[in-house]
């Protein structure tokens, strides 16, 4: 089966006009071989019989190797694969009167349609227009569209910030650029004369593949640069309920949504990581909900379906809806279920107890098989209130509790958050997230408090699920971002926030399930400016370099702004660099890791004056620098550590 488009990666090409005698479907096997997630067929010389006939002959292949086929210019051709994908240039589309892409197919189910974009406006509108993806580009002067004016990185670093569906950078993309476009914020690419003009195609796909996994890019994002790691994200396994919902506010009422807290907290956590549910439905749940999941490519091996009623729970809103009523709550199936974890299943690297009874939690827990999961519990106040010495016992045996403020005080008879999470760590859990709504949450940690804003919203339509989406998003993060989880816990919190923001703006799971991970990060980076306060300005006249090595760079605790255009990679930009720096706290503080080293042979003994501050250079290691306020004193690394780079 083909990923889901959101996954894929490597956008490859049959254009005919670049195969020198080859057959197209030699080439095909080649692309699928090489690691292609999409092969689009370019013909545009060719008569549409003979296109056809390239299409019936490359579809067999492209569909064993799970690979999506996208036809170029033909949507009636397109439609008639198992899996129909076209792509249409603007010209093509708008300009043959199409407003919509159900325009295309007003009588039947359409492809999905990519639509080719050279500027911001053109993509506004294809995504306005309904495109299931967009082409950003050309990035670079390309001899497959040797007239048109290349859009550059600009364009890229616009639709890294402002696109929500998924979209891929094009044109001039070789082995020699493609570090500058990860580098601007590019996700997914396309490549056409790079590999169909090497001599051996799959290689030269295979080669391009292993740098989109693991390229450590650096994404602009408000006044400093945040290090990305792409790496393929450990797998999350999530246990809850699964229910049908029905929602009354003051405006609208909806009957049976899919929700319950697995639901929820799958969903978020599918746009970071793969997930595993497991479950229980009854004879009544919709099918179209089980579409949903395989949307969101979620495991449900552990999905069991039983006689009886899907768990129901009916809920109203008042018009602050920081206030509902339970109308009803039917437990059906759910009620005494006690699973067995398939076997395939029990040693995931992360768990996650969504909020159900605890008793089905410390079940689900005793069959977890690998002893180093990170184990996450969700809970509330009916179980406190019911199932108390259940849930102490499983504080004991988690890593981390999250749970409202209220249940907070309840729990620990504490009125203070800060003393109440305090008290929860000594029943157990060694992480403690108090949620405080549309006020953020409280993350207490072995390294300390961090205090966590809720994204803004303008309007709210329905907060049912935003909590396990929360915890969700944050599981989901963890698992993507790997290694030591202390490193990652604070921007974890914050994407669970931003992701449950999402899910306030629809009923049920409807909102959720139409965002992208790029509008998730889109909203993450702005939530960042809304809270931000650095200050002071370094300017380095000079050449510079980072001189620890790249991965310890990106690890930094401090982040750093380059002020002119082009993106910090392996260097910094090699003149008049602004680097940005916390202030009034001192950069480095005696018996604190130094954050980011610079060095260079020619930088004099010179001070900055910034903002107020002295900052002067250090000089007394040969050939190594670092900056440091003048009125601390330095504090230099053991002589083990002082290993650098040379700086050129």
């Amino acid at each position: 089966m083909p990923r889901p488009l959101a996954d894929c990666r490597l956008y490859t090409f049959i254009d005919t006009a670049y195969l020198d005698g080859r057959s197209p479907v030699g080439v095909t096997r080649q692309l699928c071989d090489g690691g292609s997630d999409l092969i689009q067929l370019r013909a545009k010389n060719l008569p549409k019989a003979e296109v056809r006939a390239i299409v019936e002959s490359m579809a067999p292949v492209t569909e064993d190797a799970g690979v999506h086929l996208i036809i170029n210019d033909y949507p009636d051709i397109a439609q008639s694969l198992p899996s129909p994908f076209v792509h249409l240039g603007q010209e093509d589309f708008f300009e043959h009167g199409y407003s919509q892409a159900s325009d295309l197919f007003p009588d039947s189910p359409r492809p999905m349609i990519g639509l080719s974009t050279h500027e911001p406006s053109q993509c506004q509108r294809a995504i306005e227009a309904g495109a299931d993806y967009v082409a950003i580009g050309p990035v670079y002067a390309t001899g497959t569209k040797p007239t048109a004016k290349p859009a550059t990185l600009n364009y890229v670093r616009w639709a890294a910030a402002h696109v929500n569906i998924p979209w891929f950078a094009i044109g001039g993309i070789n082995l020699e650029t493609l570090s500058e476009v990860l580098s601007a914020g590019a996700r997914r690419i396309c490549i056409v004369s790079a590999i169909l003009q090497h001599e051996h195609p799959d290689k030269a796909c295979q080669s391009i593949r292993q740098l989109l996994p693991s390229w450590p890019r650096i994404r602009l994002i408000s006044n400093h640069c945040e290090a990305i790691r792409t790496k393929t994200p450990m797998s999350v396994l999530v246990i809850g309920t699964i229910a049908l919902d029905s929602i009354k506010t003051p405006y609208s009422e909806n009957p049976r949504l899919l929700g319950g807290s697995a639901s929820h907290a799958a969903v978020a956590a599918s746009f970071f990581s793969s997930v595993s549910l497991v479950g229980v439905v009854g004879s009544d749940f919709p099918e179209n909900y089980l579409e949903l999941y395989n949307k969101h490519s979620i495991d449900i091996r552990g999905l069991e379906r039983k006689e009886g009623q899907t768990f129901f729970w009916a809920g109203e809103y008042e018009v602050n809806m920081n206030n509902r009523q339970t109308l009803e709550t039917i437990l059906g199936v759910i009620e005494n279920w006690l699973p067995d974890i398939p076997d395939e299943l029990k040693e995931k690297p992360y768990v996650l107890l969504a909020n159900c009874e605890p008793k089905l939690q410390r079940h689900i827990l005793q069959q977890v098989s690998n002893s180093k999961s990170l184990v996450v519990a969700d809970t509330m106040d009916l179980w406190l209130n019911i199932a108390r010495d259940e849930l102490l016992a499983l504080l004991k045996e988690i890593d981390c509790l999250v749970l409202n403020d209220s249940e907070a005080r309840q729990l620990t008879k504490e009125n203070n958050a800060v003393v109440a999470a305090k008290h929860i760590h000594e029943l157990g859990p060694k992480y403690v997230i108090v949620k405080k709504g549309e006020h953020g949450a409280i993350l207490s940690a072995p390294k300390g408090l961090f205090i966590a804003p809720a994204f803004p919203l303008s309007k709210l339509t329905d907060p049912t699920g935003a909590g396990d989406s929360f915890v969700g998003g944050l599981i989901g993060y963890l698992a993507a971002a790997g290694g030591d989880i202390e490193d990652h816990f604070r921007k974890a919190v914050i994407h669970g926030s931003v992701t449950a923001s999402f899910c306030c703006e629809g009923f049920g799971l409807s909102a959720t399930t139409d965002t992208t991970r790029e509008a998730i990060d889109a909203r993450v980076a702005k939530l960042e400016t809304l809270v931000k306060f650095w200050s002071a300005f370094l300017c380095l006249d000079t050449q510079t370099s980072i001189a620890k090595s790249e991965a310890d760079a990106l690890k930094s605790p401090f982040p750093f702004h380059c002020g002119c255009s082009s993106m910090v990679e392996r260097q910094l930009p090699k003149l008049h660099t602004r680097v940005r720096f916390p202030s009034p706290a001192p950069l480095f503080a005696s018996g604190e890791e130094v954050g980011i080293w610079l060095s260079s042979s020619r930088i004099g003994n010179k001070a900055f004056s910034s903002s107020g501050a002295e900052w002067a250079l250090s000089s007394s290691m040969p050939n190594v620098s670092k900056w440091i306020p003048t009125r601390n004193p330095p504090t230099f690394l053991p002589a083990d550590h002082t290993k650098m780079e040379t700086c050129d």
